[in-house]
């Protein structure tokens, strides 16, 4: 039996999400039902939550002399309002229910249907089912056999999935495994919540922990992070080449990798979005950043069917977005690559220093396939993991991790700007701090997330969401100037992430000229995403928030981008792969995905994986052809 809202929760819910005009809030109906999906989640996730209830209640004892069930509503609101922006226990408590709260009651289908927003995008009607697919099934229909391959490609996202196409097309028999499920446009709802329980990795490593916490999402499905991105395409900046030049890897100067990045854009058809995507809100910043002279433009993208579902990053129900899942994968099976789905690597077998294959795990059975070379193509945060299950890598396995931590700006008009609907999530961009290593992107929340950046509880919350279409978003990415690192504990894995007070000062620097933006182009209001500093309304407060000294914990950011983690490199004390892509110290056994990248690149990183992927995927074919 799922754990029914205790007293304390329905208290301390009412009051971060009360009634409005036509929002219902936390009701005890509502809240029931929340449970039950939180259930689906983990059995005891309700019972977390009554206890965490439980611990804020008795804080507010010791604060008012009485629990918070017993105080009345306005005095209610105004305590979880005070602790949701302070410091220490009741501080996080009260943020990580509030969190809850948004997140669950905000993606509800009544809030859709206010707005005129479907709350399913599903296809009604699944789509055929194309012949490439007798290529793929689980690994454990195959449960017990040994096959045979030239090559295994563990990991279906940016780099796994081309280099499995690539080498498939050049005649080498190739088998790909994916831990996840091959998802087709009908399974894609467009609803966060229903993404991260099937589509997202969440373990204790996709959450880097330090003097702040950042969630680091990554795919957990057939085109792996591509699937549920905003198929975001940059090159990295000039400078970046040329750091990768000076380290000692004259390989990666911008000259040598145009080509490969030339060829992934023609073949993604990656192009910029078309203006019909952009949404009121960004036409109006994109005049207004016209008149003051500003550097901006609409962002390149590998989606040119799109057609404006603004759910990118919980898979794309149109199949309008190019990813892995609908572009090199069906042309790596056309090509006869096997892919094995929902199938864990549980060990690669090594004999006398040379890998002879590997040994797979699905659905509890175990299978091998004998093959004489290995790609390792599982992700920034994964392959450190299974390195070390193998005492494999060298000192620099882990280290070198960088994130792009991630913050934001929400503004509200006075006019309706539906920042929301038929748009792109991300179709602009600023450049005017580039050379700061600070990129600003526009960001179109769905309405499911629209709260969530909010730094606003209580009735405050209600009455600006209730006005949700006149708000619009943009976000910054930031090229971070100290790495972080993984660590190992036992058979998990901890990320350990400070960020420097340099790093937390640029951060402040980019959203405090995002406010000073929004207010010139008009805005009422700014919400940075900064616990303490919910709203700005006016040059005074500007000016405040801009000379206030920010810690690191109190950013709300997120990242989409780890990097770095078995770096490329020639020294072997410093890095873990060398130039052609391959792990010292065992023949056959390459490493290929962003964890080779030498970050930050200050941009989204897709791009750049997917062209190293096609290098290392030429590299391992003329590897292959000279048997070495």
């Amino acid at each position: 039996m799922t754990a029914r809202p205790s007293a304390a929760a329905l208290s301390i819910a009412q009051a971060l999400i009360p009634a409005g005009s036509f929002l219902t809030g936390l009701t005890p109906a509502v809240l029931d039902e929340i449970y039950r999906e939180l259930a689906t989640l983990h059995p005891r996730a309700p019972e977390l939550v009554n206890a965490l209830s439980a611990a804020l209640d008795a804080l507010a004892v010791t604060a008012t002399g009485r629990p918070l069930r017993g105080l009345p509503a306005a005095r209610r609101e105004e305590l979880l309002a005070r602790w949701h922006g302070g410091e220490g226990l009741a501080a996080a408590l009260t943020v990580a229910l509030a969190g809850l709260c948004k997140l669950f009651y905000f993606g509800r289908p009544e809030i859709h249907d206010h707005y005129g927003i479907p709350f399913s995008k599903a296809p009604a009607v699944p789509e055929p089912e194309p012949p490439y697919l007798r290529q793929a099934q689980p690994g454990s229909a195959l449960a017990g056999e040994t096959l045979e391959a030239e090559v295994v490609v563990v990991g279906s996202g940016a780099a796994g999935a081309i280099v499995a196409k690539e080498l498939a097309e050049r005649g080498h028999a190739t088998v790909l495994v994916e831990a996840g499920r091959y998802f087709r446009r009908h399974d894609f709802s467009g609803q966060f919540l229903d993404a991260t329980r099937s589509s997202y990795w969440w373990r204790l490593h996709n959450l880097a922990l330090g003097n702040t916490l950042i969630p680091i999402t990554t795919g957990r499905t057939v085109g792996g992070s591509t699937t549920i991105n905003t198929a975001t395409c940059f090159r990295p900046p000039p400078q970046v080449y040329r750091r990768w030049v000076e380290s000692g890897l004259p390989e990666l100067a911008e000259e040598r990798l145009a080509p490969y990045f030339a060829e992934v854009e023609a073949t993604l058809d990656v192009a910029p979005v078309k203006r019909e995507l952009w949404g009121r809100h960004i036409e109006h910043m994109a005049a207004f950043l016209d008149e003051k002279g500003l550097g901006h433009g609409p962002i390149l993208r590998n989606a040119t069917e799109c057609d404006g579902q603004n759910c990118c990053d919980m898979g794309c129900p149109s199949g309008g977005k190019f990813s892995m899942d609908r572009s090199y994968v069906p042309m790596a099976l056309r090509h006869g690559a096997l892919l094995l789905t929902s199938t864990e690597l549980r060990r690669v077998l090594i004999r006398g220093g040379q890998v002879r294959g590997v040994e797979l795990v699905s659905g509890g059975a175990r299978l091998q396939v004998a093959a004489r070379r290995v790609v390792l193509c599982c992700g920034t945060l994964e392959t450190p993991l299974l390195l070390w299950q193998h005492d494999l890598g060298g000192a620099a396995v882990g280290e070198n991790l960088t994130i792009h931590p991630s913050g934001s700006v929400s503004a509200r008009f006075d006019e309706e700007l539906r920042g929301f609907g038929t748009v792109v999530p991300s179709s602009h961009y600023i450049d005017v701090l580039r050379d700061e290593g600070l990129m600003l992107i526009s960001a179109n929340l769905p309405l499911d997330m629209a709260a969530m950046p909010l730094q606003l509880v209580g009735r405050a919350l209600v009455d600006e969401l209730e006005r949700y279409e006149q708000f619009g978003s943009w976000g910054v990415l930031l090229a971070e100037s100290a790495c972080g690192r993984l660590r190992r504990l036992g058979d998990r894995v901890l990320c350990h992430y400070v960020m420097p007070d340099a790093d937390v000062a640029r951060m402040q620097r980019a959203l405090s000229y995002l406010c000073e933006l929004y207010l010139e182009a008009g805005a009422s209001a700014c919400f940075p995403a900064v616990r303490g500093w919910p709203v700005i309304r006016d040059r005074a407060e500007l000016e405040r928030f801009r000379s206030a000294r920010i810690a690191a914990r109190q950013l709300v950011m997120t990242a989409y981008h780890p990097l770095g983690t078995c770096r490329m490199g020639r020294d072997p004390r410093r890095s873990v792969v060398d130039p052609d892509y391959r792990l010292r110290g065992v023949r056959g056994l390459s490493i290929v995905d962003g964890s080779v990248v030498p970050g930050p690149l200050g941009v989204n990183s897709q791009l750049t994986v997917m062209a190293f992927a096609l290098r290392a995927a030429r590299i391992l074919h003329q590897q292959l052809e000279e048997g070495s």
